[in-house]
């Protein structure tokens, strides 16, 4: 049975087939919000980054948001001038239908690079987006998608002051994905108070506690975007409860990303301890993650831990005086690897472990106070065909 999530105060959301996918399935969707909204937003540092994130990065922060619109199927990345021309184009369609400003409109594209928007096809479907605009936030998470198996959304209710509200997360991504400061697209709305000076700042906290410790393929793409919006801009009444919200929802989709991985048969979920900093811990959280020799090991269910300790060296490269730091390593909570030796478990048995799905790798560095957990999944035959079947 599909969860139910209640759209948030204000925001309205609508998901339509404008045709730009070959699936035939949702590739059109819009958030509006009647009343304008205060918004935050990070974005990719790809150093060619699509038209979209060009002309988002000149709206954020924005304290007069009302709607942001996306497709998907086509990235209109790598396309020039001509790219940026029809992104303008894009955003001032949907402003136009919505009777709103074009600079409180956003627009997001995802899909394939070097392919422009098919404007024809999205003004075609502008109207029948603007009639299916609701309540129901689920038409949307799929418009969004695109190699994604399933829509990833997330919520959380808050009670601030006796009064309840809702936080509500979205967002698609299943490959291309090592944020190096976002996500893949991925939005927290809210009806929660919170005053325009502080909502980029949380957003980007958000996102580093989040998006920036996942990894599917070590990917990041040129149209990485993570964005924070209320429709409920003011004076921020216990903020640190709405805070507390975003981050959780945030979690909850970067999990559901990593989980979500092209071709994945496990979620990994690294969790490093005792580091003498969050950029230490950072740094080993990622090269674990990232390490093709760990990802295989995972899925073939090989309690490899000599491949695991490799990783934390290179994660540990950056840093003087980290030679042989005696680490711990467990792998699905068994002790693997102890100071400067390893040590003696059943292969056999805890490869039997390494068959769930989740797989857990614990690395406690013993060098600090400092800990962080990050998510990526294995690495499968499926993969590498899902990729070399993308376009063809």
């Amino acid at each position: 049975m599909q969860e139910t999530f209640l759209a948030p105060k204000g925001f309205s959301f609508s998901g339509v087939t404008a045709g730009m996918k070959q699936s035939g399935k949702k590739d059109l969707g819009l958030v509006y919000l009647e009343r304008p909204g205060v918004m935050g937003g990070v974005y990719t540092k790809n150093r060619y980054p699509a038209p979209s994130i060009t002309y988002c990065r000149g709206l954020t922060p924005n304290a007069l948001l009302h709607a942001v619109v996306v497709n998907s199927g086509i990235a209109n990345a790598a396309t020039g001038e001509e790219g940026a021309k029809r992104n303008m184009h894009f955003a001032q369609e949907v402003a136009q239908h919505l009777g709103v400003p074009q600079t409180s409109v956003l627009a997001n594209s995802t899909g394939v690079i070097g392919h422009h928007l098919p404007l024809e096809k999205i003004s075609a479907a502008m109207a029948s987006l603007k009639a299916g605009l609701g309540k129901d936030p689920m038409a949307f998470a799929e418009a969004i998608m695109t190699t994604d198996l399933k829509a990833k959304l997330s919520q959380r209710t808050v009670d601030i002051g006796g009064q309840k509200y809702q936080v509500l997360g979205i967002t698609k991504g299943s490959g291309m994905i090592m944020p190096n400061m976002a996500t893949m697209l991925g939005y927290v709305f809210t009806d929660a108070p919170i005053p325009a000076s502080e909502i980029q700042r949380i957003t980007k906290e958000a996102a580093d506690q989040s998006f920036n410790l996942i990894s599917v393929d070590s990917d990041t793409s040129t149209s990485d975007s993570f964005m924070v919006i209320s429709s409920n801009p003011g004076p921020g009444i216990e903020l640190e409860k709405t805070e507390r919200a975003i981050h959780e929802v945030a979690k909850d989709l970067a999990r559901a990303i990593a989980a979500d991985g092209e071709g994945a048969h496990h979620l990994l979920e690294v969790n490093v301890e005792r580091a003498v900093s969050e950029t230490m811990a950072h740094s080993v959280v990622k090269a674990v993650l990232n390490s093709p020799l760990v990802k295989t090991a995972i899925h073939g269910k090989d309690p490899n831990w000599g491949r695991i300790l490799a990783a934390v060296g290179n994660g540990l490269q950056p840093f003087e005086g980290t030679d042989n730091l005696p680490v711990t390593i467990k792998l699905q909570g068994v002790p693997v690897f102890e100071g400067a030796r390893p040590l003696e478990f059943d292969a056999k048995a805890l490869s039997g472990k390494m068959a769930e799905f989740k797989v857990v790798i614990e690395i406690d560095l013993k060098s600090g106070q400092v800990g962080l957990t990050g998510w990526g999944c294995d690495l499968s035959r499926e993969y590498i065909q899902i990729n070399a079947d993308y376009r063809t």
